[in-house]
């Protein structure tokens, strides 16, 4: 048997030329092929030649395999035609963009009449169920973000996508949270086109901000991830102490603000757990395709499978068997931790990525490879943390997305506490290399007018060091702080009690007049100070004596 590729590589695939990705998207598309590359010839003049190519090599492909005898028939296999379809998705799908533009193009917004109530700056973004535009409240003097129904040319939208438009805007009026963009009017014209207006959101989707990161760019790394990461568990926290259920979280989904802010948007596939009968994938059915696009999500007729693969959990790609609740968005966060300290989603290794029904599969077969087989370098504390996440035993799953942030925030604290304390080992190691090569200088200095230890006594040499000290070194403050501290132990040991409380009395004022510096040397000092006064006495009675 040959040896299976890993998930997701095929070394033996070359970069596309311009127009084999352009006949690819045509092949995509819901015109004949044909048609369609009449039609790509006169939008692109520069490429006709080679598009028409393409056709002719295409067109007698087909034409041999159609008339070979067809066991796929009678077996009821796909036919070769379905299969060359489904190995240029693939391998291409997620450069094809095969979400292709004719859907689209027989869809518009139903942009309501508001009669100068908001003005239309821009369209900014649009989905299968909905346009998003940028416009301005006159009477308030702000921008503001606006969601329309998509509908047909003759301005008509399906009731049942209607219902989830209206379900979405309600859903996330109810959740009050930072991490969830406000809503602000629930709406429609008089001629019964709705919208909804919420916060506009300047910055980027967590996708891309993952890319800088990997790419090393934009300031990014992986400690900011998952600083956003955090957010979003606090978000889904909010939302599952109000018994919702996002279902959808993924990293297309997380926008990531010009100033921190990290959103969890769309929530049009949210399930209120308290409400059994209200189940939106029943309108998505009946109006979505399903859909193969890697990253997009996946709406299926068959069990009802709802969620984008690389992020979905195993009860929701099988709908016979656990119960969707928490620990479903549980698994999605685990997923993106994945993401972030491999660099790739689950079920991808190589950098051609699987389609969705690919993953799919891939999933319910079993778990990902593991994330240290992945990265070899990924921390085994976050490591655990992403394994018991994506765990396949939902009992064996963190509860909640506040249970996962507790679980990161205290790996993170340990690591901030472990880099604090060799901070200070490096601090006083430092310093006690200081205070070594003071004193080495000091005792072995046998030049200039400094006499050599053989001409004077040991006091008369601590005394003139302790005497620089006082008068001021060129060191820092903190390290002359602890030369002072160590020659008034060594004066006080010594029977030079006067002089030590000199010195003490310097170290004392040094750290007073810096409050920052580490409080149990202050104290340390303050100790040794209190101590001095009792060693004057023994001094004083030895002289006597």
């Amino acid at each position: 048997m040959a040896k299976e590729e890993p998930y997701g590589e095929d070394p033996g695939i070359a970069p596309l030329a311009p127009e084999e990705i352009l006949f690819a998207r045509l092949l995509g598309g819901q015109s004949t092929i044909e048609n369609a590359v009449n039609k790509a010839c006169q939008d692109n003049p520069e490429l006709a030649g080679a598009l028409k190519q393409q056709l002719s090599e295409y067109q007698r492909r087909r034409n041999e395999r159609l008339s070979r005898k067809s066991s796929s028939v009678k077996t009821g296999q796909p036919s070769d035609i379905d299969d060359l379809a489904e190995l240029l998705l693939d391998h291409y799908s997620e450069e094809l963009e095969l979400n292709s533009d004719s859907r689209s193009q027989e869809s518009m917004p139903l942009s309501p009449e508001l009669q100068g109530r908001y003005d239309f700056l821009e369209e900014i973004a649009r989905g299968g169920m909905g346009a998003v535009f940028r416009i301005s409240d006159p009477v308030l003097q702000r921008e503001l973000a606006m969601k329309v129904v998509l509908g047909n040319l003759d301005g008509d939208a399906p009731p049942q996508r209607l219902r989830r438009f209206l379900r979405e805007a309600r859903i996330t009026a109810q959740l009050s949270h930072p991490g969830v963009v406000a809503v602000h009017e629930l709406n429609s014209d008089e001629d019964g086109r709705f919208y909804f207006t919420m916060d506009k959101v300047e910055g980027k989707e967590f996708r891309d901000v993952m890319r800088y990161a990997r790419d090393g760019t934009q300031g990014w790394d992986r400690d900011r991830l998952l600083e956003v990461l955090l957010r979003v568990c606090d978000t889904l926290e909010y939302a599952h102490s109000r018994g919702v259920v996002h279902r959808d979280v993924k990293p297309s989904n997380i926008m990531v603000g010009q100033f921190g802010e990290v959103y969890m948007m769309d929530w049009g596939l949210a399930r209120i757990l308290a409400d059994k009968e209200d189940e939106p994938i029943h309108d998505i059915l009946s109006d979505t395709l399903p859909s193969s696009i890697p990253g997009s999500t996946v709406i299926t007729r068959d069990g009802a499978i709802v969620g984008t693969p690389s992020y979905m959990s195993p009860e929701q790609a099988n709908p016979e068997g656990d119960e969707i609740g928490a620990w479903t968005d549980v698994y999605a966060i685990g997923a993106i931790l994945y993401e972030i300290l491999s660099g790739r989603p689950p079920y991808r290794t190589g950098d051609t990525p699987l389609p969705g029904h690919k993953v799919l599969q891939l999933l319910k077969k079993g778990p990902p490879r593991d994330i240290k087989e992945m990265s070899s370098n990924v921390p085994n504390d976050l490591a655990e943390i992403c394994r018991a996440a994506m765990s396949r035993d939902v009992t064996q799953r963190p509860k909640s997305g506040g249970d996962v942030s507790n679980m990161i925030r205290q790996v993170l604290k340990a690591r901030a506490q472990s880099a604090e304390q060799a901070r200070q080992a490096r601090e006083h190691a430092e310093r006690s290399r200081s205070v070594t090569r003071f004193l080495t200088d000091l005792f072995l200095y046998e030049a200039g007018e400094n006499p050599s230890l053989h001409r004077i006594s040991g006091h008369d040499l601590l005394d003139r060091g302790a005497q620089e000290l006082l008068e001021g070194m060129d060191e820092q403050p903190q390290t002359r702080a602890t030369l002072l501290g160590t020659l008034a132990s060594i004066m006080l040991d010594t029977g030079a009690a006067e002089r030590a409380a000199e010195l003490l009395q310097a170290e004392t004022q040094l750290r007073k007049d810096n409050p920052t510096w580490p409080t149990e040397e202050r104290v340390h000092s303050l100790r040794q100070l209190a101590k001095s006064p009792q060693a004057l006495r023994r001094l004083s009675c030895a002289e006597e004596a």
